[in-house]
């Protein structure tokens, strides 16, 4: 893997974060808890990163 691809697959992971903690202050300004949602929005993050991550691999690298 280049430097290319391994810039662009970190842009994507950090634009997948990016969008669920927005997310989350959204559904935390919703619920009257920012901090709550802030947490739920990390939460969906990593859970989404670690989806992406593992289809991506299974893709390149089929058993």
């Amino acid at each position: 893997m280049d430097s290319k691809e391994k810039l662009k697959e970190l842009n994507v992971l950090n634009a997948i974060m990016l969008v669920a903690i927005l997310i989350g202050i959204v559904i935390g300004i919703i619920i009257q808890e920012l901090i709550g949602g802030v947490a739920i929005g990390m939460l969906g993050g990593f859970i989404t990163r670690l989806i992406y991550l593992r289809k991506k691999y299974k893709d390149i690298n089929p058993k």
